[in-house]
């Protein structure tokens, strides 16, 4: 099971997502973030931070764009 969430100002989103029991290689991997406008071109933006118990942080800086998509990659 997942979840995320997010906070939004004006300068960054703040993404929160928790993955627990999905998977040994969530917990062993790299949780990369992209992003899209358009749900077709899709950018890699960065890492997640593990928190720890399943919990992961990432902060994304403000996108010019008036909607923006984000997805996790576990690798």
């Amino acid at each position: 099971m997942y979840s995320i969430s997010s906070k939004k100002s004006q300068k960054r989103t703040t993404l929160y997502f928790q993955a627990q029991d999905i998977c040994e290689k969530f917990h062993k991997g790299t949780s990369s973030i992209v992003a899209a406008g358009d749900l077709i071109k899709w950018e890699s933006i960065g890492v997640a931070t593990d928190l720890g118990a399943g919990n992961f942080q990432f902060e994304a800086t403000a996108s010019p764009a008036a909607v923006r998509f984000y997805k996790v990659i576990v690798q």
